[in-house]
């Protein structure tokens, strides 16, 4: 569990930066970058032939879906949201991962599910905050809404996915993890060259920056921690540390940037998140 901890803590300390810096440039295009980073981070670490052509292809397939379409979606969701709507709305993960995970064992665990419901409710708690329409027609807010659906469920299939397939292997996860940024790279690449104008494309160093650092410690690091913590986590405490991340982020701008949020708030999102972890541990 302290592998899915330390990635929620490096994804919590960097929630806003998409939305401060790169939103003037294609969704796709970042995310392919971001990606690409990523993959060339774990390249020299990269041990295809310790496993079957077969193993490879299926990693990059799940790649192609955890962060390829995940990160397409979520970053494309910043263009109709605001940032605190989008951590509103990524707060479902937790029941995708235990439906995914029930209906890929084909059973039912009331305790997941429980355990599910209360870290997310324990996260709308802290995020809640009402919505403001006077800038913007409502359909952009339930667009944006469902795009990030999108990535919810992409997340949540690669995660699980990931779970079952290296649970039969013996292999470790740094010689083939650059296998699924290979896979995300290349399903971000047709999508960033068809909707990119490069001609027009211009990044700035401090874009550039933030760019690196994405690619570098939450995408890079963060997912390979979440992943191998995945492969050693029960189920339901895997669905409720999706949520983690959002009251530690609240935390984090209270520690750090001298923020002044709804303290009860923080307090009682975090009562549900422990309670969450307690129910799972019945599972």
């Amino acid at each position: 569990m302290i592998y899915l901890i330390a990635a929620s803590i490096l994804w919590s300390l960097s929630f806003s930066l998409i939305k401060k810096y790169l939103t003037d440039l294609d969704s796709n295009l970042v995310a392919f970058i971001r990606l690409f980073i990523s993959f060339l981070v774990f390249l020299p670490f990269f041990r295809p032939k310790t496993v079957s052509v077969r193993t490879n292809l299926k990693l990059m397939a799940i790649g192609a879906v955890e962060y390829g379409i995940m990160y397409m979606a979520y970053i494309f969701a910043f263009k109709f949201l605001k940032a605190y709507e989008v951590a509103m709305f990524t707060v479902f993960t937790p029941i995708y991962v235990v439906v995914i995970h029930d209906l890929k064992k084909r059973k039912i665990d009331k305790f997941n599910m429980l355990a599910a419901m209360l870290a997310v409710l324990g996260a709308v708690v802290a995020v809640y905050s009402s919505f403001t329409t006077s800038d913007r027609v409502l359909k952009n807010i339930i667009g944006g809404f469902f795009i990030l659906q999108i990535a919810n469920i992409s997340f949540a299939f690669g995660q699980i996915e990931y779970r079952a397939f290296m649970k039969k292997k013996t292999v470790g996860d740094l010689p083939v993890f650059a296998a699924l940024f290979l896979g995300a790279t290349l399903v971000t690449l047709p999508f960033a060259a068809i909707t990119a104008d490069f001609s027009a494309v211009s990044i700035s160093m401090k874009q550039l920056l933030v760019l690196l650092w994405l690619g570098v410690v939450p995408s890079g690091l963060g997912f390979y921690l979440w992943n191998k913590g995945a492969r050693k986590t029960k189920a339901g405490y895997l669905a409720v540390l999706n949520d983690l991340k959002i009251p530690l982020g609240i935390l984090f701008s209270i520690l750090f940037l001298s923020e002044q949020p709804n303290i009860p708030r923080l307090i009682i999102s975090l009562a549900f998140m422990f309670g969450a972890l307690f129910i799972a541990e019945r599972s």
